[in-house]
């Protein structure tokens, strides 16, 4: 059995040639850098669906606090009574809640 230092690598007779256990660690150390630098990094967010009825003239006050806690309107109507039905991230529910709980007259449901 023969050993050159320059490529870390194991000549056997029978075997052919091989790797040591070193060389094989760094390179599925570099292999795994390489998949995870080109890698597609896909970010997603809990959220739960809350619908809120009003009336118009609430409208500032709601909108202030969609665009203050920078809610996603995912639905929207404008009759007698406005609804909106808001996309709110998990961490941010009781907080986004207990803002429209001070708006008087609000009703709201989750969905």
């Amino acid at each position: 059995m023969l050993f050159d230092d320059t490529y870390k690598t194991i000549m056997h007779p029978s075997e052919g040639l091989y790797r040591d256990k070193g060389s094989k660690f760094i390179a599925y150390k570099s292999a795994t850098i390489e998949a995870v630098k080109n890698a597609n990094i896909i970010k997603k967010t809990v959220n739960s669906i809350f619908r809120i009825e009003f009336r118009h003239h609430q409208m500032n006050e709601v909108m202030k606090i969609v665009k203050d806690e920078d809610l996603k309107i995912s639905n929207q109507n404008f009759d007698l009574n406005c609804s909106f039905e808001l996309d709110i991230r998990q961490s941010q529910v009781n907080k986004v809640l207990e803002r429209f709980g001070k708006v008087e007259g609000l009703n709201g449901n989750s969905s």
